[in-house]
Formats: C-alpha cells, sequence, structure tokens
C-alpha cells in the first residue's frame, strides 16, 4: 500500500469516513469535508494541535484529559483499526495474525494502554463520525 491510500474522505447516508493519513489542513481543505467538522477542527482541535498533525500522529498523543478527547467524545468517533495478535498453531506454536477492520470507540482507544505502548501492533486506519452527532454538536 502506497501512502496516499489512507488520504480520503467518503460518506455514505449515516457517516463519514477519513482516511487516517490526512492532516487536519487536508481535511479543511478537502472539497468533500463536511462544513461543520471543518468547524469543528478550527474551533475546537486546533487549540491543541498543528494543521499539519495527522488524524494518526493526533490519535496517539491524546490522553483522557485533553479537549480533543473531549470533543471526539461527543462526537462518538469511532475509529477502524487493523490490530496485530499473535496466537497460537495446532501444534502450540506461535502464529501471526492481523484483525483487519476492527472498530473501536475513542473511549475504548484512549482507555486500552497496549495501544499506545505498540502502535505498530495497531495501527489507525480510518476515522468514522456519525453525522447526527455531527448535526446535532453546537459550535
Amino acid at each position: 500500500m502506497e501512502y496516499q491510500d489512507f488520504k480520503y474522505i467518503m460518506s455514505d447516508v449515516s457517516k463519514i469516513y477519513i482516511g487516517a493519513e490526512m492532516s487536519y489542513a487536508e481535511i479543511c481543505a478537502h472539497d468533500f469535508a463536511p462544513f461543520k467538522f471543518a468547524a469543528v477542527i478550527g474551533q475546537y482541535l486546533y487549540k491543541e494541535v498543528s494543521p499539519d498533525t495527522t488524524l494518526k500522529e493526533h490519535l496517539l498523543a491524546m490522553t483522557k484529559d485533553s479537549l480533543s478527547y473531549q470533543t471526539y467524545h461527543h462526537l462518538k468517533i469511532l475509529l477502524k483499526m487493523n490490530i496485530y495478535s499473535q496466537t497460537t498453531d495446532k501444534r502450540g506454536e506461535p502464529a501471526e495474525k492481523w484483525l483487519i477492520d476492527e472498530i473501536v470507540s475513542v473511549d475504548q482507544y484512549v482507555d486500552e494502554k497496549t495501544y499506545h505502548q505498540y502502535p505498530e501492533h495497531a495501527i489507525v486506519t480510518e476515522l468514522i463520525i456519525k453525522k447526527l452527532p455531527l448535526m446535532m454538536f453546537s459550535l
């Protein structure tokens, strides 16, 4: 996969999907970015992060005390992840396996310490925004 593979914004009826390699400046400048999410970025998230910070970098540094966590919590943000786990085969020998498309809430992600200690074992690939909480969010 190339670097550009995780730089996208897509939408369906109830959700918006944003690739984790996009920076906040790229999201705000993108044609398909929802205006309200760009406004949330400008009003709340730019207080803690710079515009050239990617979603993946920001999520790794996020703590429960931060304003950005509170913002993502109220927006009910979900994260699509590739989680690496080691299993054993029938002979009891270690076997490696990727669990593809594990979806966790931002609360679960921030609470789970292993995601932050071993970021290469839990890779965030996509940020999922539900449209109803975004619509209800007041600026």
